[in-house]
């Protein structure tokens, strides 16, 4: 992470049993990276959403600054992904299938069904308070 100038980590799957990554902000604190742990699931059935917000500040925080943002889960292509987009939807006007296809330009990336129904509804959500249009 050093190398790479990592400033700040989003573990999109902190927690301690397989399905999930064990740091926490002691993992990163010699190393001064910023650290955001979010406990979620893989599940369709998991609430992602009540974190995007959180997340996509967390994101515009450290590349505000000058500095690099590594998000991350189990295998990179659901939660972490997930909160990409919704940070893309959020903190840069996309619409969520402009946000997707950006992702997968970069990298193979699948949000669980779950994950995707709650991208659809921050959509409609941002579509309909104007959020697109206020570039």
């Amino acid at each position: 992470m050093i190398r790479l100038a990592v400033t700040h980590v989003l573990n999109a799957a902190l927690g301690e049993d397989r399905f999930h990554v064990n740091t926490n902000s002691d993992t990163y604190k010699r190393a001064n990276i910023q650290f955001l742990g979010i406990e979620a699931t893989d599940f369709i059935n998991c609430d992602l959403s009540k974190h995007f917000v959180l997340a996509a500040d967390f994101i515009q925080c450290g590349l505000q600054g000058g500095g690099k943002v590594f998000v991350h889960c189990v295998q990179g292509a659901s939660r972490s992904a997930t909160l990409v987009v919704a940070y893309l939807m959020i903190k840069k006007h996309m619409v969520v299938q402009d946000a997707l296809r950006l992702i997968r330009e970069k990298r193979e990336v699948c949000p669980n069904h779950g994950f995707l129904q709650q991208l659809c509804n921050l959509n409609e959500e941002l579509k309909k308070s104007g959020h697109f249009s206020s570039k």
